[in-house]
């Protein structure tokens, strides 16, 4: 039996049908270095939830690719915002997040959920699952449809 955030995650999947794996890892990961090597994967394949705050307390989650740096002007266009910047360890709990273990699915103060599009380039991703030591795999056409997120060019490097 999961951990009721990652069972969350894992329902998820069931109920899109989505063809993903949550996974447990033996301990915490302490970077993304360190995650694309226990879990064999390519740094850019590691999606990293980054959660940006709007004047008025309107929020967007920014899904990026491990390794790179989102764009504040970048994703405050894509998710329709005037301006954001990053949120606080406070101002991402009152958005729905657990600091500690981010996963992608958006919480019930995000007005708009945006994705890198170098991340579709990929066959599969990993996502963090609801713990610190749970990951999930899913194709990044999957994550996408499941978070309801606009791919755009978020950190303007390629």
């Amino acid at each position: 039996m999961w951990p009721a955030p990652v069972e969350r995650v894992a329902a998820l999947f069931r109920a899109a049908c989505v063809d993903g794996s949550v996974q447990e890892l033996q301990e915490e990961l302490a970077s993304v270095d360190e995650a694309s090597f226990e879990l064999g994967c390519a740094v850019d394949q590691i999606v990293e939830p980054v959660v940006f705050v709007a004047p008025g307390g309107l929020f967007a989650l920014a899904l990026i690719p491990g390794g790179r740096h989102a764009d504040a002007a970048r994703v405050a266009a894509a998710a329709g915002l005037p301006e954001v910047q990053l949120a606080t360890e406070d101002e991402m709990r009152v958005a729905g997040f657990d600091p500690e273990a981010m996963t992608p699915f958006a919480g019930p103060g995000v007005r708009a959920t945006v994705m890198e599009q170098m991340l579709l380039r990929h066959d599969k991703v990993w996502v963090g699952a609801g713990t610190p030591q749970h990951v999930a795999l899913i194709a990044p056409g999957d994550l996408q449809r499941l978070t309801h997120a606009s791919a755009a060019d978020l950190t303007g490097r390629r």
